[in-house]
């Protein structure tokens, strides 16, 4: 796929565009964490809620109200008297509540994290292969808080992270799916405004999928690539037209297809056009 990529910094930036470009994600720890999280094989909506908690970034309480007056900043579940991302995420009763259906349960509790940064960064250390599943529980987590939040009904906890599991690992295996003949690849070229080549990247696979799949993983790499070059702007050309029906026809299932577009819909998101 071509893409047309801009590096122009005007015009409005949505609260997440501005996270990601702040001051203090210059640093080169921050930029290699950033590339961790970034690089795990789970879908976007798990890794953007992982990204914005670790930015203190959450719309907790204690966040919306220093905007809105009427807005208390305790948590709705403890009284705590300030609801903080790292105590939506593991301070709070109703979070240990989730966390002990877990696995990681006694890990949680032997360490007191001081922010959601640190909590990664020491699961990393202790279970290196399955920082997926943290970032999985996370997410579970605050859906669970916001299910009870606006009192609607929320699912047991083990059959909540037994879900979510479930989830990251279909989405890995979709990922593995997206594979080709050993004398085939999938391209993406990066050009300006003018034309200029500004990236290139081949992966060669060895075994065939569905060529509508082969093109939406494409895809999805090109967006990857463009981003963490730094990209904010980009103009998806009409090499990708099936992946562009497909979306715009908005069709849900559990197939390789879909779980893929839906990562590429979320990615498409951090750009300030796309």
């Amino acid at each position: 796929m071509k893409l047309l990529i801009s590096k122009l910094m005007e015009g409005l930036r949505s609260p997440f565009a501005s996270l990601l470009l702040s001051p203090t994600s210059s640093t080169s720890s921050q930029q290699s964490f950033r590339k961790h999280l970034w690089n795990l094989e789970i879908p976007l909506k798990m890794t953007m809620l992982a990204w914005r908690a670790c930015q203190n970034a959450l719309p907790v309480n204690d966040a919306l109200a220093h905007k809105i007056k009427t807005i208390d900043a305790k948590c709705d579940f403890c009284g705590e008297i300030h609801e903080s991302d790292m105590h939506a995420q593991f301070d709070c009763p109703q979070a240990s509540s989730i966390w002990r259906a877990s696995s990681f349960f006694d890990f949680v509790q032997a360490h007191k994290f001081r922010t959601v940064v640190d909590a990664i960064d020491d699961f990393q250390r202790a279970y290196l292969s399955s920082v997926e599943d943290l970032v999985a529980i996370m997410r579970t987590l605050w859906n669970s808080r916001n299910e009870g939040q606006y009192k609607q009904s929320t699912l047991p906890p083990r059959l909540a992270i037994s879900r979510a599991l479930n989830y990251v690992r279909d989405y890995k295996e979709a990922l593995d799916h997206f594979v080709m003949p050993s004398n085939a690849s999938a391209a993406r070229i990066g050009r300006d405004s003018h034309g200029v080549v500004l990236f290139m990247a081949t992966k060669q696979s060895s075994t065939f999928t569905a060529p509508d799949e082969e093109e939406a993983h494409a895809c999805f790499l090109a967006l990857k690539q463009a981003w963490m070059r730094g990209f904010t702007r980009l103009i998806v050309e009409r090499d990708c037209l099936t992946v562009i029906l497909q979306l715009k026809a908005n069709g849900k299932s559990n197939s390789s297809l879909d779980l893929i577009l839906d990562a590429i819909l979320s990615f498409s998101k951090l750009f300030f056009t796309c």
